[in-house]
């Protein structure tokens, strides 16, 4: 399967939570080990302090398990068993870029890391959280 046919594959079968975060798997290098998605967010998720923690979250969480996904080429599933976020800067609606990375890639284990940015924000490129995680590493189930 080519780079693009894998981006196509994942980008069509987002389950619908995922979906509703508005995702999109931009890129990504399966030797190099990382990826790059972007998400929308709607003013609707917004509360009086911005978007709302869990979303961020979600979005950091998303691409690191889509980093397995892709780098595997849709092989390995990555239930997420440690998750750490720090959180940098308040954010709101419109668009965000994740890029996830693996940090060690063991036989069954992975840690992987992510940042998030606000692209719709005055500073284009402002950093508003960054994850860690620990996954488990199994066959695919689609």
């Amino acid at each position: 399967m080519s780079d693009k046919d894998l981006l196509a594959t994942i980008n069509r079968n987002f389950p619908p939570s995922t979906q509703t975060l508005g995702t999109r798997l931009v890129t990504g290098d399966v030797d190099a080990g990382w990826i790059d998605m972007t998400f929308s967010m709607p003013e609707r998720f917004c509360d009086g302090h911005g978007l709302n923690r869990g979303l961020i979250t979600a979005m950091l969480d998303t691409t690191m398990a889509n980093t397995v996904i892709y780098c595997s080429r849709i092989t390995l599933s990555p239930p997420t068993l440690e998750l750490k976020v720090s959180f940098f800067a308040a954010c709101g609606s419109g668009g965000y870029r994740c890029r996830a990375r693996f940090e060690y890639r063991g036989r069954s284990i992975a840690f992987l890391s992510a940042s998030l940015y606000w692209i719709s924000s005055d500073s284009p490129d402002l950093e508003v959280a960054r994850a860690t995680s620990t996954v488990m590493l199994i066959p695919f189930r689609g």
